[in-house]
């Protein structure tokens, strides 16, 4: 594990560089205040088996002491199952993902202004789509298939800004669901070629700034993501994990840790550092200089200069 970067130090070193915001539940918890960690929303999800209570309680059970996301995806390829079977799935989902309400104003603007700078990019673990909701910005699927791969190719490759759902994301008026959340799903996604190409371009074409995740630098799909440009590409630069004081997160070595601050709350005024840092950045036409040289990748537009006043956002409509 590499010692810690000081914020200082971190936001001069994100200067002029593509970023890749990855985004796990802690971000949806910090635009709703709800707690919305995927081991509670399996939890959650054992309330809605009405068949076999000797299963339920047994699921339950497991839950209370499983310690890795293998452990977890074993538990919710059984529940989703059973969910399934039971007729079930769809209301768990439905009440899970599509009843959620963004309740922080200031840090979703805060979120929409950062998706508007032409070298950021936003990817996320979570099945909901509060980041559309919050960015005006068309979900993707990160879970490429023959169906959405023309339109996740336009969204990472292309000029086409999307939310990018590393594990899929759940949409019942769009009658879109492809989570990944069991162990055949992630299975079957680290064996998806096209998949895991556009996961490794992301990550040596930008530098990954993880945000509100927990176990997800942990997780059998991201792991290898933020390894491969180092080891396969000589990636010289690093990867950042956001945490607070409270967090205490084992990280591989390609992923280094910044604390900016001492409590949750402090999270969205260092997001809004990172906003006027990079919006005063002169923006890159191929990666960070040092880090990769040669094609251009990317044709992008000078650095929107506007400003965020400081508590007096109001998210746009």
């Amino acid at each position: 594990m590499q010692p810690p970067f000081s914020p200082e130090d971190f936001l001069n070193d994100i200067k002029g560089a593509n970023i890749l915001f990855v985004f796990g539940s802690g971000i949806s918890m910090a635009l709703t205040g709800k707690k919305l960690s995927w081991r509670e929303w399996l939890r959650t999800g054992c309330k809605y088996i009405t068949e076999g209570e000797q299963n339920k309680l047994a699921l339950r059970d497991r839950l209370k002491i499983a310690n890795s996301t293998e452990e977890l995806a074993a538990i919710a390829e059984e529940l989703i199952a059973t969910l399934k079977h039971e007729g079930a799935y769809h209301q768990w989902m439905q009440d899970s993902f599509e009843n959620l309400e963004v309740k922080d104003s200031y840090i979703a603007a805060i979120l929409q202004q950062l998706s508007t700078l032409p070298n950021v990019r936003f990817a996320t673990t979570n099945y909901d789509l509060l980041l559309e909701q919050v960015t005006k910005l068309p979900p993707c699927s990160g879970n490429v298939s023959t169906e959405n791969r023309q339109k996740t190719n336009s969204s990472v490759f292309g000029r086409n800004k999307a939310i990018l759902h590393l594990h899929g994301y759940f949409d019942s008026q769009n009658n879109h669901d492809d989570i990944v959340a069991s162990k055949k799903q992630y299975e079957n996604l680290e064996h998806n070629s096209a998949s895991q190409f556009t996961q490794q371009w992301l990550s040596a074409f930008h530098i990954m700034i993880f945000v509100g995740c927990g176990a997800t630098v942990e997780d059998d799909n991201i792991a290898p993501m933020t390894a491969f440009a180092q080891k396969e590409l000589g990636f010289k630069g690093t990867h950042y994990f956001l945490h607070c004081s409270q967090d205490k997160q084992k990280l591989p070595d390609t992923v280094r840790p910044v604390e900016y601050g001492g409590f949750y709350n402090e999270l969205a005024p260092f997001l809004e550092k990172i906003y006027n840092e990079l919006s005063q950045s002169e923006i890159p036409r191929v990666g960070k200089p040092g880090l990769f040289r040669g094609n251009d990748i990317f044709i992008v537009q000078p650095a929107n200069e506007t400003r965020i006043e400081h508590q007096k956002i109001a998210l746009q409509n």
